[in-house]
């Protein structure tokens, strides 16, 4: 349904409906997302394939066992990062690796200082040295140039994630219980803010309206879009006949 809502969209530009715009998107379609934010449903629904196998493999072998199979898919988000291609850079199996990763890091990890400091330092200097190497990256194309470093499939990222995960397991509990209804209302919909937040970007894309500088033009435009997302997906949500849109 979003596929088809986003193909129809891609058709519509300032000056008016482009159709040939929209069958195009939609030959492609069986391959490639028919907007830029669905390629989720490329690379996370065949991972359902996947869970039965990892789930065996986690009551058959000891967590020894778990950390050196993770610590495998670790490494070729390295290789995969420094360009050194092979086997190991098939999406399937950069993507898998995340299921065990997330199991360990609520599961088996624990929320100990001595984690979150290492989290914290690790994660720090993974996008820290993401931005240096992506701006000298584009100074040296003279073009904005990202390489693998904003990829969902690099170690640094990984490394980035991890630590926004333990943060948040480390310190959920300590919010005040206001801040956690507010967390635990976007929360709720948030697979909606995902799906829906384009729709609200598309007439700052198409009438200019994002120029400016990104300190002030960036934040604003994640509220803005943010904000009309999330009150649409709990609009939908109070209706039998629509929240099925947005499960």
């Amino acid at each position: 349904m979003w596929s088809l809502f986003y193909a129809y969209l891609s058709g519509w530009t300032i000056e008016g409906f482009n159709g040939d715009t929209v069958k195009e998107v939609l030959a492609e379609s069986y391959h490639h997302q028919t907007y830029y934010h669905l390629g989720f449903f490329y690379y996370f629904i065949p991972l359902y394939a996947a869970i039965p196998f990892l789930q065996i493999f986690v009551r058959k072998f000891d967590d020894g066992a778990l950390y050196a199979f993770t610590g495998l898919w670790l490494l070729t988000t390295l290789l995969f990062l420094m360009r050194i291609d092979g086997p190991w850079s098939e999406q399937f199996w950069l993507y898998m690796g995340l299921l065990p990763l997330g199991y360990i890091l609520y599961q088996k990890l624990p929320a100990s200082r001595g984690v979150v400091v290492l989290s914290v330092v690790l994660g720090v200097s993974a996008m820290a040295l993401s931005s240096y190497m992506v701006v000298q990256g584009s100074i040296e194309a003279d073009r904005y140039y990202v390489g693998r470093w904003f990829s969902y499939k690099t170690l640094n990222t990984v490394l980035a994630a991890s630590m926004i995960f333990i943060l948040c397991k480390a310190y959920a509990d300590n919010l005040k219980p206001q801040v956690k209804k507010v967390v635990s209302f976007i929360s709720q919909y948030s697979l909606g803010i995902y799906i829906l937040h384009p729709l609200f970007l598309w007439p700052m894309n198409e009438l200019g309206l994002h120029h400016g500088h990104p300190i002030y033009m960036i934040p604003f435009w994640v509220i803005i879009s943010g904000s009309l997302a999330l009150a649409t997906s709990w609009l939908l949500a109070r209706s039998a006949k629509t929240r099925w849109l947005l499960p």
